[in-house]
């Protein structure tokens, strides 16, 4: 049986150990193992500067709530509060992470109306027609109540 023989390198305060069975120098950098196919590369790992996390550029906005297509009756305004990242499933298709009434979920941007100069009246009178809509449903239903069928009509067919 062979004994395996680690060489060990400390570079930068850093502990490399060379793996013979993997072929692989590995260490722990900033709490993550690492393994590197050179002490070189090894090394060069260890040297790079760390980047710092971009800032990221989105702002947090309000907006309206509502999928044209899903029969939803109301429009609620919603805070988003983050991009989330698109979907290589689902054509690219962005989503948002959103508030509402101290729950959180993930939408699609197709949903989404930024309330702005331009949506806040057009949400107004699509609220608006929705009233409208369901005074017409409700005395639609109510003449359709007073309407007789065939079989409770005095009149017979072919007279």
């Amino acid at each position: 049986m062979r004994e395996t023989k680690y060489i060990t390198v400390t570079y930068e305060g850093v502990v490399i150990v060379y793996d013979e069975v993997q072929n692989k120098w590995q260490f722990e950098l900033r709490n993550r193992g690492r393994a590197a196919d050179s002490l070189a590369l090894a090394k060069a790992i260890i040297d790079k500067p760390v980047k710092d996390k971009k800032a990221s550029d989105f702002q947090p906005f309000e907006a309206w709530h509502f999928n044209r297509f899903s029969g939803v009756e109301s429009t609620p305004k919603v805070k988003v509060n983050l991009i989330a990242v698109p979907s290589a499933y689902d054509g690219g298709r962005v989503y948002y992470w959103i508030s509402n009434n101290g729950t959180r979920s993930k939408v699609s941007g197709d949903s989404l109306y930024p309330c702005n100069e331009h949506n806040d009246p057009l949400v107004a009178a699509i609220s608006v027609n929705r009233e409208q809509c369901r005074v017409l449903q409700k005395e639609l239903s109510a003449l359709a109540e007073k309407l007789t069928t065939a079989k409770n009509s005095s009149c017979e067919l072919g007279e």
